[in-house]
């Protein structure tokens, strides 16, 4: 592993409590997560895991089934400070984050 004392737990994930907690996505109908790494960087304890929330197609046009929100590495870190606002990390390349935070 490249974290110093990390611990890796196939069957568990981050819960779908803390995703929803992010307020970076609608309320998902459809949640798994598995494959967590858990460790400490620093002072920093983090998370993370792959994560794959889903809702339901609500247009009739749309093919029934579910539409995919979100599929990826999600990280959840406690920072050693306390932030008076919302802090959000996000990709460079991700141009529809936004579009999802004022859903």
């Amino acid at each position: 592993m490249m974290i110093p004392d990390s611990r890796y737990y196939p069957e568990l994930g981050i819960s779908h409590t803390i995703f929803q907690m992010c307020n970076l996505y609608p309320l998902s109908d459809r949640y798994s997560s598995e494959d967590a790494v858990e460790g400490t960087i620093g002072k920093t304890k983090i998370r993370f895991a792959e994560v794959t929330a889903q809702n339901k197609g609500k247009k009739q046009k749309e093919l029934p089934g579910y539409i995919t929100i979100f599929s990826g590495i999600f990280f959840q870190a406690e920072f050693n400070k306390h932030f008076t606002t919302q802090v959000i990390i996000k990709s460079k390349g991700d141009k529809n984050l936004l579009r999802s935070i004022n859903h």
